[in-house]
């Protein structure tokens, strides 16, 4: 029969992401082929990529939450919707400039990461942003609270009372804001 035409498909020779697969003799020794690098390992290299992916990441499930609340005939008060908007909007664009290398994304990204860093509650008034990876520090009159995770909110303006003010520091904000300042003032 001698048709090899299925073995010698040129599909059948590339890597499911559409690289190439390059053949390695039996002779060649082992460090010589290079490993890829796992997805999490090039996040954590790259402060850049992580914090880009975040302020993306908080952007998309946020602005999609909003949507949702609006399309199912939610109220949308005037102050907490415009300020969602225009967070939002900022941190989506900050987080696709750093990702793609734009001389300006630091400055864009600051301005999105910048109001997340401190968050309150007191009485009727609410501040809490909050757009991708946080690791937030509570503090109320009780104590204090550590807690981490992936959250996309923001609530600002006025609120049922609370029944505690608390005083909220993102940690990782302060990183990232950190980072974004030292690439910025490096680039100058």
């Amino acid at each position: 029969m001698n048709d090899y035409s299925f073995f010698s498909a040129p599909q059948l020779k590339r890597d499911p992401l559409g690289g190439s697969i390059e053949p390695t003799s039996a002779n060649a020794p082992m460090a010589s082929i290079a490993r890829p690098t796992p997805f999490l390992e090039r996040w954590v290299t790259s402060p850049r990529s992580l914090i880009g992916y975040a302020l993306l990441l908080g952007a998309v499930a946020g602005t999609s939450v909003w949507f949702q609340h609006a399309v199912r005939g939610g109220a949308l008060a005037w102050i907490p919707t415009l300020a969602a908007i225009g967070y939002y909007t900022i941190s989506g664009y900050a987080g696709i400039q750093l990702l793609r290398r734009d001389p300006l994304a630091h400055t864009w990204a600051l301005a999105a990461v910048t109001p997340q860093l401190v968050q309150f509650q007191s009485g009727h008034v609410v501040y809490k942003i909050v757009s991708g990876l946080h690791l937030s520090l509570a503090i109320d009159p009780f104590g204090f609270d550590v807690s981490a995770g992936v959250a996309s909110l923001v609530q600002v303006g006025t609120f049922r009372p609370v029944f505690r003010t608390t005083l909220v520091f993102n940690l990782l904000a302060f990183i990232f804001a950190w980072y974004l300042y030292r690439q910025r003032e490096g680039a100058a």
